[in-house]
């Protein structure tokens, strides 16, 4: 867990692994910036359990990121362009974790998608591994996956696997 408090942005917050990573992570040493939807829940949830917390309900995706140390995006495959288009400014040498929905341990990772729309960015690919908290993370920064696993952990998730992304072009 790092020293200073980093602030995290969780864009999708109200997704599955979204809202299961805020509230793990608000344990840790972390500021957290939510942006989606069904998030006041998630809020009151997280301030229940740990009263001190810092979370912030955010409007905008772009100063969402603009903020955080890392970015967290658990959004789906066709709002990926949109989001990419809106952060790519200030994702600039930003962490930025990107949850790809569920796999097995044989499946291909492809996180060419997102880098390319995000080529200053260090991005780590998180694939859900049958029942949560198991995940698998993917890429090519190793501080980046240390990071993001340290991060995982915190929240109590199981990091099962490293691996290294498939190259298959940009999409």
């Amino acid at each position: 867990m790092p020293i200073t408090k980093q602030t995290i942005a969780i864009i999708g917050a109200g997704g599955d692994l979204g809202s299961a990573l805020a509230k793990g992570i608000i344990s840790g040493n972390y500021r957290l910036l939510l942006f989606g939807t069904k998030l006041d829940s998630l809020a009151e949830t997280i301030y229940t359990e740990h009263p001190k917390a810092e979370v912030k309900i955010m409007d905008c995706a772009y100063e969402c990121s603009w903020e955080a140390d890392i970015i967290i995006l658990d959004i789906p495959k066709a709002n990926e362009k949109e989001i990419a288009e809106k952060i790519h400014n200030v994702a600039i040498q930003k962490i930025v974790m990107h949850i790809d929905g569920n796999v097995d341990e044989d499946s291909p990772i492809v996180s060419d998608r997102l880098q390319s729309r995000l080529p200053y960015s260090k991005i780590v690919t998180v694939l859900k591994q049958g029942l949560m908290p198991r995940v698998i993370i993917s890429g090519d920064d190793q501080d980046a996956l240390h990071n993001i696993s340290e991060l995982l952990k915190t929240a109590g998730f199981k990091v099962s696997q490293t691996l290294k992304p498939t190259r298959t072009g940009t999409y």
